[in-house]
């Protein structure tokens, strides 16, 4: 049996892009994926993961949003607003990539995106100790999810 997070849901990515995370991960034993989606000069990602729940019975989940941001970009009110809404702040050369929340995930989305497009991905599987910068310390409580979005 199997399940998908209800915010994974509202993030209103198809049914067949979860399937095939689904099927990759019962096969490989890998947990977290990126969807990624290129909008607006910013290079979206959604991080999920494959969870045993029971014996039997798998979910897939919504750990949040990483956003890439070039450095060199002008700070305006957008990049602000996402940032506000951002838990941790990771730079690789000249990107800044910014964590998330789930809770504020779709928020986050709408505001890089506009609006939510999926026709144009990319999946990459995230090996455990990458997804654990961002949501292992989400976990470990060193953050809180603001829900004012």
């Amino acid at each position: 049996m199997r399940s998908i997070d209800e915010k994974l849901i509202s993030m209103k990515i198809p049914v067949e892009i979860i399937e095939n995370i689904f099927e990759d991960s019962v096969v490989s034993g890998e947990m977290y994926y990126e969807v990624c989606v290129d909008c607006r000069g910013y290079r979206v990602c959604t991080l999920i993961s494959v969870k045993l729940e029971d014996i039997d019975s798998f979910k897939t989940v919504l750990e949040g949003l990483i956003i890439h941001i070039d450095k060199n970009r002008v700070i305006n009110e957008e990049i602000e607003t996402l940032l506000r809404l951002s838990r941790i702040i990771k730079y690789e050369g000249n990107v800044a990539k910014i964590y998330i929340p789930p809770l504020l995930s779709k928020s986050a989305y709408i505001v890089a995106c506009r609006d939510i497009d999926w026709s144009k991905y990319d999946i990459r599987r995230v090996p455990v100790e990458e997804a654990y910068l961002y949501v292992g310390e989400e976990k470990n409580g060193n953050y809180e999810d603001n829900e004012m979005a």
